[in-house]
């Protein structure tokens, strides 16, 4: 999937970087630190993973697509579920992931910011999630749909 991300920027002439191996490491051990349950196993989904406790979510369908007002013009990391995926892509346009992933298939992703100040993501059972600043941006997100 990160080949087909890479694809689809380089075709449209969109900006992006594939993180070093530094970068990437932090970005694992942080959202680790800050989002992962501490007795989680490796699991095939990383989403099954996560400390829901601290999580905001919804199943409304298509709601992937509402990501597009959070990361609007916002320099986003991509990430994919381990084993399918070997590399983590700087947009410099979060927006075009929207393209992107209306044009492929569904598969878990996840969203952060090169500081993770939030994860955000889409996972197996098409539930759209969210922590902390992206937490509260899906909390009034799904507070509109009602």
């Amino acid at each position: 999937m990160d080949e087909d991300l890479i694809e689809y920027c380089e075709k449209l002439k969109q900006k992006y970087s594939i993180l070093n191996s530094e970068q990437r490491e932090f970005i694992k051990k942080t959202v680790r630190a800050k989002y992962v349950r501490k007795d989680a196993k490796t699991n095939f989904s990383f989403f099954d993973m996560l400390d829901y406790s601290n999580m905001s979510g919804t199943n409304i369908p298509d709601s992937w697509r509402w990501i597009k007002d959070f990361i609007y013009h916002k320099e986003i990391v991509v990430f994919f579920n381990d084993g399918t995926t070997r590399e983590y892509i700087k947009l410099y346009n979060g927006e075009i992931f929207v393209d992107f992933y209306d044009e492929s298939p569904l598969v878990e992703f996840y969203i952060t910011d090169c500081a993770v100040s939030f994860l955000l993501g889409y996972n197996h059972s098409q539930c759209l999630f969210a922590f902390e600043t992206a937490g509260d941006w899906l909390e009034n997100e799904i507070k509109k749909q009602k």
